[in-house]
């Protein structure tokens, strides 16, 4: 079995690990980069579908769904929250739920939870990775 030494010297090693660890931080960096660009993208994505869903509900509510940035102490990555503004949070959670209704003679009936979150989140779920993945693929 053969041995390849690079090199004898401890300068020319600490080089070669100096060039690779450069190499690796940049593409880190450029990985971080992307990824932040795609969930900021997903997190548009989702609030105009789940605005399109709500738009039968009334001008004020589809206006309340926005995203917000979640900034975290030393985080590196970037995180959203699709959310409803205050009033109007309470009618999204009694639409993706569902609630009890009392009508005529006092008859106790159920609304049916329409799940339109719980639809944009199983999207999110699903596509982000795959974004991330084809945008970090491009980059080779």
């Amino acid at each position: 079995m053969a041995n390849i030494i690079v090199s004898s010297s401890r300068s020319r090693n600490s080089d070669i690990s100096s060039a690779i660890n450069e190499i690796l931080e940049e593409y880190g960096n450029s990985v971080q980069s992307i990824v932040n660009q795609e969930v900021e993208s997903a997190a548009k994505e989702g609030v105009k579908k789940l605005r399109s869903k709500f738009r039968a509900h009334g001008r004020k509510f589809y206006k309340s769904i926005d995203k917000k940035k979640i900034e975290k102490a030393g985080g590196v990555f970037v995180e959203f929250e699709i959310y409803e503004k205050a009033p109007q949070y309470r009618l999204a959670h009694l639409l993706e739920d569902g609630h009890r209704t009392v009508g005529a003679n006092a008859k106790v009936k159920h609304t049916v939870s329409l799940g339109y979150f719980g639809e944009i989140e199983k999207w999110l779920i699903k596509e982000v990775p795959s974004k991330i993945l084809q945008a970090i693929n491009k980059l080779k």
